[in-house]
């Protein structure tokens, strides 16, 4: 294969431990050794067997060419390691390999040959080389000695199994669903709203809305039935939905005083009728706040001044939604 140099003869020294075996193989100049890392596994196991070689730096080394089987065994792997130096001028080559037993029994490493041609040597010389011995290796299979594998055996108990749980794919897959659904009703609804040719929603004037709204309030008799705290309440919130619609303050979400402080700041018309706004609003809050009974003639009067601020304050060019109103 390789070289060429007189064969060296080789001295075998082998090591034992507890769960692998070593052996050096050792020339005039070449060291060879061979480890087994076990020297008994299953059936199922892998067995690591690493070969090296040290020799002066500069040494040519071949090692044996191995294809898919060794022996009895199946070469999964092999991975060439080095050279690295040693120091004093040497280097060491190495070949690992991971083995796995064909079948099971008392099997053996066949002997492996390692040619070599150190730096020294004539170029018509023929290889050194230097050799292993076999390795035996127990291969057991993972019944014991003493099992019958053609004899029938008991059948085991049941097995109280806890039902498994949903897998996060079904999680996932139900929102995703839930959200497609949610993302569906809001489009529909959407289409519904504004496809063609549906009826689009009515913008109508601020005072107009006002005003129906004053007629209904009317025609329920709460003046008449002496409801009054009822009267009031509806009235109030009458007149300050206007203001919100008509002059864009937050009417309804402030108090009176805190009303008629930005009517002030505003300016314009309501700036204008915030003292009669004021007394008006005051007078509402005694009914509803602090109790007073106002006489029937009493609430007509308020109703008839809710109804003039609406009226001269009325702009055709505010409009407001009828879903808004």
């Amino acid at each position: 294969m390789l070289f060429g140099m007189a064969p060296v003869a080789a001295a075998a020294l082998a090591q034992s431990g507890e769960a692998g075996v070593t052996r050096h193989y050792a020339g005039d100049e070449v060291q060879l050794t061979l480890y087994a890392d076990q020297r008994a596994i299953g059936i199922a196991d892998s067995l690591r067997l690493v070969l090296s070689v040290e020799a002066p730096a500069g040494t040519a080394v071949g090692f044996p060419r191995i294809a898919g089987q060794l022996g009895p065994f199946v070469v999964r792997s092999q991975i060439p390691i080095g050279p690295f130096g040693t120091g004093a001028g040497r280097q060491i080559w190495r070949r690992e390999f991971i083995l796995e037993p064909a079948a099971a029994g008392e099997l053996a490493i066949p002997k492996l040959t390692v040619e070599f041609r150190l730096p020294s040597a004539r170029a018509d010389a023929p290889p050194g080389r230097l050799g292993t011995d076999d390795i035996a290796v127990a291969v057991t299979t993972v019944l014991a000695d003493d099992v019958d594998p053609t004899k029938p055996r008991d059948v085991a108990p049941p097995v109280s199994l806890e039902p498994p749980g949903l897998p996060a794919w079904v999680w996932l897959a139900a929102g995703l669903v839930l959200a497609l659904g949610l993302l569906a009703t809001w489009l529909w609804r959407r289409w519904r709203r504004y496809r063609p040719g549906a009826a689009r929603p009515v913008a109508r004037p601020a005072h107009v809305l006002a005003l129906e709204a004053l007629l209904r309030l009317q025609g329920e008799n709460l003046i008449g039935e002496q409801q009054i705290e009822r009267f009031y309440v509806a009235l109030t919130d009458i007149l300050r939905r206007y203001v919100v619609w008509r002059f864009g303050l937050r009417a309804p979400a402030q108090t009176t005083e805190e009303f008629l402080t930005a009517a002030d700041v505003s300016g314009g018309q309501i700036a204008a009728r915030s003292g009669l706004l004021g007394n008006f609003l005051r007078h509402c809050d005694l009914v509803k706040f602090a109790r007073h009974r106002p006489t029937p003639t009493d609430m007509r009067q308020a109703f008839d001044r809710a109804r003039a601020f609406v009226e001269e304050t009325a702009d055709e060019r505010i409009l407001v939604e009828a879903e808004a109103s």
